[in-house]
């Protein structure tokens, strides 16, 4: 992909009170998780990608890109009521909000997953995990991991992914 003039950055991010700084700390910690990704125009088009997951969409309008990027992750995710917003910071910056960070992380699990081309089997096996459910829980959103947990998954599946995302205190 090409990426001139007319590209901007985005920061996709989720809050989330789980995290805590160790995992004997049992105080709630707000941590934000970013991707950075890019939107430009491309001839009559304009494209939102997320370059780690390979995820991607597109508009004909600038004006429809919030729109357009809110879809395609409410279809990724296969939940059409999920609370996302997708919007404008400034004039370079975007940023794609979760009303759930547990959702976030969901997201970024199956997109990542899919992305390396691995089998939940596969993932579950990389963890040394015995069941497969194991690891399905988390990307289910039925469990949520510690940012440790989250740290060892992410790695598991691609150490560029976990290098790209970036974990805020």
């Amino acid at each position: 992909m090409k990426h001139g003039k007319n590209s901007v950055k985005i920061e996709i991010f989720g809050v989330r009170r789980i995290f805590s700084l160790m995992e004997r700390d049992t105080r709630d910690v707000e941590r934000e998780m970013r991707i950075e990704g890019k939107v430009w125009k491309d001839g009559k088009f304009w494209v939102v990608a997320l370059p780690v997951l390979e995820f991607s969409t597109q508009a004909l309008k600038a004006s429809d890109v919030e729109v357009m990027m809110v879809d395609a992750v409410r279809s990724a995710m296969e939940e059409p009521r999920l609370r996302v917003k997708f919007m404008k910071n400034d004039q370079d910056s975007w940023s794609l909000e979760f009303a759930d960070a547990k959702d976030f992380v969901t997201f970024f699990l199956k997109q990542l997953r899919l992305q390396q081309g691995l089998s939940v089997e596969e993932v579950s096996r990389k963890l040394g995990y015995k069941s497969r459910a194991s690891y399905f829980q988390y990307e289910a959103g039925r469990r949520e991991p510690s940012i440790g947990q989250f740290e060892t998954i992410v790695k598991a599946m691609s150490q560029n992914a976990w290098r790209a995302l970036k974990v805020a205190a």
